[in-house]
């Protein structure tokens, strides 16, 4: 699976989120953000944990599938 990098950023921004904020509360690192911007696949545990972390559901940071 794969994050949507605007719908991910855009969800920081509907919860007044820092990106530095949401890698401490999601507990992930900004490499794995890096990697999200060079497209690269996420596990589901870790689209769970920054689902969580902004309080919404993990589908609505996933890439629209074509």
């Amino acid at each position: 699976m794969y994050i949507d990098e605007k719908k991910l950023y855009l969800m920081c921004a509907r919860r007044q989120m820092t990106v530095k904020e949401l890698i401490k509360k999601a507990g992930v690192t900004y490499q794995f953000l890096t990697a999200v911007k060079k497209g690269w696949r996420s596990t589901t545990k870790t689209i769970g944990k920054i689902a969580a972390a902004l309080d919404c559901d993990p589908e609505e940071l996933l890439k629209d599938e074509v």
